[in-house]
């Protein structure tokens, strides 16, 4: 009779509890990469269940050579900040599975023996927590919008990582050609000794000529050093954010700094497109959303606590079964306080949305700002001040060999195009690193926006046709 009387009571009460549920977050990893490819284009990230896969692609991705596109997948399946923030997503996961599983119900015995002799008193209880089947929704939708919070800080940590990447990548570049320049800029210096020395030897210079080129190679030579040095601390700085123990070699990259494209925006049209893509805002949307449903939450607390179960118990071998009810009164703690918490976190996560939103435009208006300038000026280094500042410097060489200038003016020419090359580098490096910070302005690849800006063009020929 015990027996049967527990099993019924159980029985009633299992269908009520949430069954086993299992922890999977793949679902939830292929959004983050959906996230991210439309974000930087990058084909894939990294994930917890898939690690051996991901070394394999490491090791091909290493194997022969390194564009640009290729360093920015070998970073998200390589860097151990990123994998870090990716396991945030498993965790997030787990919160929400457990956000949707009821409270274990609880099964109590006792067993008496009166003093004065006589038969063992059993009481039994089963019960189960009843107030969370009113309080789990609101739970379960924090968790949820928690969860795709979540997923959308990290595929941001992710694209961010590909904007440092494609950063780190273009200054290596740079620090590689700049290397380059360098020794080029010792052998121009030593073509500039050789000709002092001739002309001294015919007659036609002196000692002091031939001494301050011998100064200027000297400088130059100093010059290959520090770009030498530079070039290592860029290539660390490359390795860092892929991961590598150890930096790939100057051959190992393959994508050369690109030259200034031609991309002209509406600001309305790149603000849009900001509002619609940039994982931050809505990561802070979904923040909005997590903070609301935790302020319904709270807000369903005001009711009690309560139980609801049966109860059993055998006195003089007389069994006695039937409910009972636990409920909490709330005479001092009315969760009010965690009310009014609540609904100021709402409110924090409104403004905070409000201010993003504002530094997002800042952000849009000011890089598209900048790109804009910094093509244009490396396109007017490369196409004007470069091949005049070359050809000054060769007619002046060849006019100091012919005795028509002095030798100041010939080293003055040369002077100021070996600075003209060096500050071309730079320029160049400026007009590549815009583009990866319009993309993360932006939160779209710097080809999408072209896809953009050619589908507005021809709607614009189109409407103008109809004219």
């Amino acid at each position: 009779m015990r027996t049967a009387n527990m099993a019924i009571g159980a029985g009633l009460l299992l269908p009520l509890s949430a069954a086993c549920a299992a922890v999977d977050p793949q679902p939830d990893y292929d959004e983050v990469e959906r996230l991210v490819a439309g974000a930087t284009g990058a084909p894939g990230i990294w994930r917890p269940a898939a690690d051996d896969e991901a070394r394999e692609r490491v090791a091909a991705l290493l194997d022969d050579g390194l564009g640009i596109f290729e360093a920015v997948e070998l970073a998200l399946l390589n860097n151990p900040e990123l994998q870090r923030s990716l396991l945030r997503v498993g965790i997030a996961r787990a919160d929400r599975v457990q956000a949707g599983l009821l409270p274990n119900p609880f099964i109590g015995l006792a067993l008496r023996f009166p003093a004065g002799g006589g038969s063992a008193e059993v009481e039994g209880e089963l019960a189960q927590e009843v107030a969370m089947f009113w309080q789990m929704a609101p739970l379960e939708r924090a968790a949820e919008a928690e969860l795709g919070a979540t997923i959308l800080a990290v595929a941001r940590e992710a694209s961010t990582l590909a904007l440092r990447t494609q950063l780190a990548y273009f200054e290596a570049q740079a620090a590689a050609e700049r290397s380059a320049i360098a020794a080029e800029n010792v052998a121009v210096a030593r073509e500039l000794l050789r000709v002092a020395e001739a002309r001294e030897e015919a007659g036609a210079g002196n000692q002091l000529e031939v001494n301050v080129a011998l100064s200027e190679l000297g400088v130059s030579r100093l010059e290959e050093r520090d770009a030498e040095l530079s070039l290592r601390r860029a290539f660390l700085d490359l390795a860092s954010a892929l991961g590598l123990a150890r930096p790939p070699c100057v051959a190992d990259l393959t994508s050369p700094l690109p030259d200034p494209p031609e991309c002209q925006a509406d600001e309305t049209l790149l603000l849009d497109l900001a509002e619609r893509r940039r994982l931050d805002l809505e990561a802070a949307r979904r923040a909005v959303a997590v903070a609301r449903e935790r302020l319904e939450a709270e807000l369903r607390r005001r009711t009690p606590r309560a139980e609801l179960g049966l109860s059993w118990e055998r006195v003089d071998g007389v069994d006695a079964i039937g409910p009972g009810v636990g409920v909490e009164i709330p005479l001092f703690d009315q969760n009010q306080a965690r009310i009014a918490k609540a609904r100021y976190l709402h409110m924090a996560a409104e403004r905070e949305l409000e201010g993003l939103r504002l530094e997002v435009h800042r952000q849009v208006l000011q890089a598209h700002e900048r790109a804009r300038i910094e093509w244009e000026t490396a396109a007017f280094f490369r196409d004007e001040l470069l091949p005049h500042g070359r050809r000054n410097m060769e007619l002046s060489r060849e006019a100091y060999q012919e005795g028509k200038v002095s030798f100041l003016s010939a080293l003055e020419a040369q002077q100021r195009f070996l600075e003209m090359r060096r500050e071309y580098v730079e320029r160049r490096l400026r007009s590549a690193v815009v583009c990866p910070e319009l993309e993360q302005a932006l939160g779209i690849p710097l080809e999408e926006l072209r896809k953009h800006l050619e589908r507005g063009s021809e709607r614009a020929q189109g409407d103008g046709h109809e004219d």
